[in-house]
């Protein structure tokens, strides 16, 4: 399933967009390199990958990506910092809607591959 693609090179054969998410090897590259995410990083990526454009609050998130609600909202901040970060130029894409919680700007070079 992609969500866009701007090739640049292949990685294990696949047409690497700007962030791409490997489902088979739950790896992810940003511009072909890999980039070392933890559990919960990747789960958050991948959910915001996969619903572009779809505002998520944080309790929407923690329940989506953590199962539960209990860990704190703050928790879902600490992620989003720590993961725009891994994701170098792309952070931008990453929307933070003040007073509700984040989105994925849909239409960018974010893609899932397995």
């Amino acid at each position: 399933m992609t969500i866009q693609s701007t090739a640049t090179e292949p990685v294990n054969g696949i047409a690497a967009p700007g962030v791409l998410v490997d489902l088979i090897a739950r790896e992810v590259y940003v511009d072909v390199e890999p980039v070392r995410l933890t559990r919960r990083e990747f789960d958050l990526l991948l959910h915001l990958v996969r619903h572009p454009g779809v505002a998520f609050n944080r309790v929407q998130l923690l329940r989506a990506v953590w199962g539960h609600e209990f860990s704190g909202e703050r928790t879902v901040d600490v992620h989003i910092r720590r993961l725009r970060v891994k994701i170098g130029p792309y952070s931008a894409h990453i929307t933070t809607l003040h007073g509700w919680g984040y989105r994925l700007e849909p239409g960018r070079p974010f893609s899932i591959h397995g």
